[in-house]
């Protein structure tokens, strides 16, 4: 008997926990962030690995993303195991502007904004270089988001044009 109320108290409490994580990401979702006013998308590659890395032995890959230019942000969603859902990832925008213009119901992805700098091709060769975003006050760290596109040379002019005005 003692073991059957054990066995029903832990049921229970991974149900609570369950339902905390349901309700915690459920804005995290792609369908459920929206364009920003005048917002469009205007580049999108799917299958992409994307790798966040910083010092030391800090790394999560998260496979098979989407990645999407909007002419105001970066997208990058993940496929979750649910039918036709999307987890978003990291949402980045051009300017501060566009940041601030954004719902603040932003966890549990990431959020910031970036200048033409923070975007970088480490490998030197453009033509067949990763795309590395520097993610800001992450001082100790130093972390990045780094992904290798299919269509590099498309991403490259988007991006080049999309962040030479900030």
């Amino acid at each position: 008997m003692e073991t059957a109320f054990l066995d029903a108290t832990l049921i229970l409490i991974l149900l609570l926990l369950v339902l905390v994580l349901v309700f915690s990401t459920r804005n995290s979702y792609l369908d459920r962030v929206p364009l920003l006013p005048e917002e469009s998308f205007i580049w999108e590659e799917k299958g992409v690995r994307v790798i966040q890395e910083g010092r030391g032995r800090r790394q999560m890959i998260y496979p098979k993303c989407n990645i999407r230019l909007s002419n105001a942000r970066i997208w990058v969603s993940q496929k979750v195991m649910l039918p036709n859902r999307e987890s978003m990832r990291y949402l980045i925008a051009y300017n501060i502007e566009n940041q601030k213009a954004e719902p603040a119901k932003s966890w549990p992805f990431l959020r910031f904004s970036i200048s033409g700098e923070a975007i970088s091709y480490p490998d030197g060769q453009r033509e067949n270089s990763n795309v590395c975003i520097a993610i800001p006050n992450s001082l100790l760290w130093d972390e990045k988001i780094k992904f290798h596109s299919n269509d590099l040379q498309g991403l490259q002019t988007q991006l080049e044009a999309l962040t030479r005005n900030i």
